[in-house]
């Protein structure tokens, strides 16, 4: 049997099909990204979702139809997020980790430190998204461009994220495996409950917990 590994990274695609028997890595491909967006600002970075999860999708075929695969691994670049309507369907281009609109001014400071977190981060991304009227208005979620890949390959209408990538999106708990609440309590009470929370999944208790979320 094999494993499969997709990248989808920032500038480029990558796969790898490992013989989980020996270790030993069968093939490998490796495609550019070329998904940047043109942007109407110089701080604003981001990516055609779609077009990056099409040559993710090709490279995993390419390798399905030559071996015979046990489990698939996604990866790629993480903060960055892509909104998700109530279909599992994206809505808005990738924000990408690069993104500055969380260093321009709010209040006296930034966006980005008064969540006390950094531009590019998801959680600051879509916080100047909502405060400007940015973020889509049919948009439920958002998730990582590795987690729209998987909710795609399942046909999932919510998106399940690792707790490294929720964490990823900064503002978050990984020893509370929440959004932090001193950030929470910044926020303004109709702004503070419209945050999508991170919900853990209930696991059969023989199994192996796993911390893995669901942006709601």
């Amino acid at each position: 049997m094999y494993a499969i590994g997709i990248d989808i990274g920032t500038t480029s695609i990558c796969g790898v099909v490992i013989n989980t028997k020996t270790g030993k890595v069968e093939k490998s491909c490796t495609r550019p990204g070329d998904a940047f967006l043109p942007a109407k600002n110089p701080w604003e970075k981001i990516q055609d979702a779609e077009k990056l999860i099409r040559t993710a999708r090709e490279i995993l075929d390419t390798f399905l139809a030559e071996y015979e695969v046990c489990v698939i691994g996604l990866t790629g670049q993480m903060h960055g997020i892509v909104y998700t309507d109530p279909n599992g369907q994206a809505v808005s281009p990738l924000y990408i980790w690069q993104d500055g609109r969380g260093n321009l001014p709010y209040k006296d400071t930034t966006y980005a430190a008064y969540l006390g977190s950094h531009t590019g981060y998801g959680n600051v991304t879509d916080f100047y998204n909502r405060q400007n009227g940015l973020r889509p208005a049919e948009a439920v979620s958002y998730c990582t461009i590795m987690d729209y890949l998987g909710m795609v390959l399942c046909g999932l209408t919510k998106p399940v994220l690792h707790a490294t990538n929720a964490a990823s999106f900064g503002c978050f708990d990984l020893q509370t495996l929440c959004l932090l609440t001193t950030v929470m309590l910044l926020l303004p009470t109709a702004l503070r409950l419209s945050v999508p929370t991170a919900v853990f999944l209930s696991v059969p208790p023989s199994a192996t917990i796993r911390p893995v979320f669901s942006l709601l």
